[in-house]
């Protein structure tokens, strides 16, 4: 099986997110399945960016990575955007870690439109206790889940 997973960022700091996607990733590898990881060259917090190579893929434990340039604040990257266009339709199944950030939103948006299934992860990002810690931004959350995340979720194969 050929695996895709995007997440925003593969940062240590960003904790869980980052050791479930590098973990599924190893076994899933570890099991003969080709596995892919997109992610940006940013750190969490984002500002900051890796030191890392961008658009080269770097292959380590039978997983190929690969991190975009992304620009803030939603982590926007054009030639992510360019790679999903080119490459998505090879993979059998697309895994997206995450919510609120243009890599996990645009690689569901483009799965649905080439018909190829996705699962998204949401990391407790809906979790109302999380919704209240984070009153500042809470109306852009909003507006951003209902014309962009959710419609995502409600179009998931089986839901």
């Amino acid at each position: 099986m050929k695996i895709l997973h995007v997440i925003s960022t593969l940062s240590p700091c960003n904790g869980g997110p980052t050791k479930v996607c590098n973990e599924l990733a190893f076994y899933q590898a570890k099991h003969k399945h080709e596995v892919f990881i997109c992610t940006t060259n940013r750190e969490n917090p984002y500002p900051k960016k890796t030191n890392v190579s961008t658009n080269i893929p770097i292959i380590q434990d039978g997983i190929t990575k690969i991190f975009f340039t992304a620009y803030l604040p939603v982590l926007f990257s054009f030639s992510l955007v360019l790679w999903l266009i080119k490459n998505i339709s090879y993979f059998d199944i697309i895994h997206i870690h995450g919510f609120y950030r243009f890599p996990t939103t645009f690689a569901a948006l483009l799965s649905r439109i080439v018909k190829k299934p996705y699962i998204i992860r949401t990391q407790g990002s809906l979790d109302p206790f999380l919704f209240k810690q984070s009153r500042n931004i809470l109306l852009l959350k909003r507006i951003y889940e209902k014309f962009f995340d959710f419609p995502n979720l409600n179009k998931m194969k089986g839901s």
